[in-house]
């Protein structure tokens, strides 16, 4: 369940659901359908600001509605409960974002790097707005996804083993800034 306004429309040789939801809680939402279960607070937090500045940068990347609700732009499903994990890490980062040379950009993140991140090219992509940086992580394992930015299992052993949510992030995008919108 998706909490917001359905709007549907035709589009083409069919129907277009789309559901219109205010930005924090399509963070928190993400924050919830990105993090393991029992994440720990600041990789929570790390992963809310990733996810707010990835909607506030990205653009829309569909031409009837802004974003999907896959890995392809954001895995989001239903809102958390008020008082979980995710939710309070949306509440606690509310409106803060990482920045790269004063600019807001949409952070790439993958599920596990396998012991490196990637450079944007590794993975045949050109860099855009931030120079992503090939970085090592704390733990590895079996690469899951593209590798690029935030390895969510490396954030993961980083907040366990006492890292803030600022200190994982300037890990896995050196040189940026977590700033208010």
């Amino acid at each position: 369940q998706y909490r917001g306004t359905l709007k549907i429309h035709p589009a083409r040789d069919r129907l277009i659901a789309v559901v219109s939801m205010d930005l924090e809680t399509a963070v928190a939402s993400v924050t919830a359908a990105e993090s393991g279960p029992g994440a720990p607070r600041e990789e929570l937090k790390a992963q809310a600001v990733l996810a707010r500045s990835f909607f506030l940068a990205a653009g829309p990347r569909h031409p009837d509605f802004a974003f999907c609700d896959t890995t392809h732009c954001q895995l989001l499903r239903e809102a958390p409960a008020a008082g979980s994990g995710a939710a309070l890490a949306d509440e606690q980062t509310r409106g803060l974002v990482l920045t790269y040379r004063g600019r807001v950009f949409p952070p790439l993140y993958s599920s596990n790097c396998g012991g490196r991140t990637r450079l944007l090219g590794d993975v045949g992509l050109r860099v855009e707005i931030y120079p992503y940086f090939a970085v090592k992580c704390v733990r590895a394992g079996p690469p899951r996804g593209h590798g690029v930015g935030l390895c969510q299992t490396g954030a993961t052993a980083m907040a366990h083993a006492g890292a803030t949510y600022r200190a994982i992030l300037n890990h896995y995008y050196p040189a940026t800034l977590v700033r208010q919108k």
